[in-house]
């Protein structure tokens, strides 16, 4: 099988010859292929053709474009600092009468990711899915807000907070539109929405329906709909399935066995190898034994198993470790 045939199969449950292997590869890109972070964050051909060598380098099952999640925050007039060896950070934030809605063909590097998912779905996108990762709507009210300030105002002033996630919620439904016109599934990074920063009671109230809002925009286009969530998000998984998703990816600290016993029945899994103290730190036969473990606790999973890092590789990380990923699948992910 094709990398794009393995990927339809886990989703439609119409069968695979071993699990699909997905190291979720943001950065790492550009740095195995000689361009700065600072280079690719702001270039869409640059981005492209990083992503195009390390797949080809690879052999992922999904191609994933991601170098940071502040893409819409930007757009929508937050101003941001970029770094050679490291992600964009927003270094201005914006009031709620300062926030605007962007046209995806002409704000910020809107266009430029737009540019990429051309270039990577006219390359490679007969053999594998293009994904692109865009943050969900409570995500991107952080980033135009500020994080720190946002968990105060959940309190202090909810009614801004909710104002700002409904106008994330319309820009992002404008850009993700804008990249499946170009053939790409988007793929929801809410890292925000963790439960290691709010409670199950703050995600119900303020990034559940938001979320669902996005999931049902990507159904009506016929598309797998995949949100992750890293930290600790054990106390919202069952909050989670209710976004509609299809797949949940999950981080390290969550029993890939425990969360297949309590939401398998509705929901295919991603995840979950250790990005920091595995993929990053550890060797080859760390990953290999590691991703062996999850995919013994998960392959059997009723809605389906994609094996994966727990969150974005990290920069620096042994190419030999992020391969060992795929190499796991090949050999202990075979399907009978």
């Amino acid at each position: 099988m094709i990398p794009k045939e393995r990927l339809l199969g886990v989703i439609t449950g119409s069968g695979i010859d071993r699990i699909p292997a997905v190291p979720l590869i943001g950065n790492f890109a550009g740095k195995i292929s000689g361009y700065k972070v600072s280079e690719i964050a702001r270039d869409g051909i640059k981005l492209a053709k990083a992503i195009e060598y390390t797949y080809k380098k690879m052999n992922p099952d999904l191609v994933t474009i991601l170098t940071d999640l502040c893409i819409e925050a930007e757009a929508m007039g937050c101003e941001l600092e970029y770094f050679d060896n490291d992600v964009p950070i927003v270094k201005k934030h914006v009031s709620l009468e300062e926030i605007s809605i962007p046209d995806p063909e002409k704000d910020g590097r809107m266009p430029e990711f737009l540019k990429c998912i051309e270039y990577l779905v006219e390359k490679i996108g007969n053999e594998v899915f293009i994904g692109m990762c865009v943050p969900g709507p409570f995500t991107i009210a952080g980033n135009l807000h500020g994080t720190e300030s946002m968990m105060m105002d959940l309190v202090m002033n909810p009614d801004v907070i909710k104002e700002e996630i409904k106008l994330a919620t319309e820009a992002s439904k404008l850009f993700i539109n804008a990249c499946m016109d170009r053939g790409a599934i988007p793929l929801i990074c809410d890292p925000i929405a963790s439960g290691s920063l709010i409670s199950p009671k703050f995600y119900e109230e303020f990034a559940l329906n938001p979320c669902k809002e996005i999931v049902k925009e990507i159904h009506k286009r016929g598309l797998p709909a995949i949100l992750h969530i890293c930290g600790d998000v054990n106390p919202i998984l069952e909050l989670m399935v209710k976004t509609g998703a299809d797949f949940l990816s999950v981080d390290a600290n969550v029993n890939l066995k425990e969360m297949k016993e309590k939401v398998g029945k509705n929901v295919g899994i991603i995840g979950n190898i250790d990005p920091g103290s595995t993929i990053y730190l550890g060797s080859k036969e760390d990953v290999l034994n590691e991703c062996k473990k999850a995919i013994e606790y998960a392959s059997d999973n009723p809605k389906g198993y994609i094996l994966a890092s727990g969150c974005e590789i990290p920069l620096a990380s042994k190419e030999e470790n992020v391969k060992a990923i795929v190499e796991a699948a090949e050999l202990y992910g075979e399907v009978q």
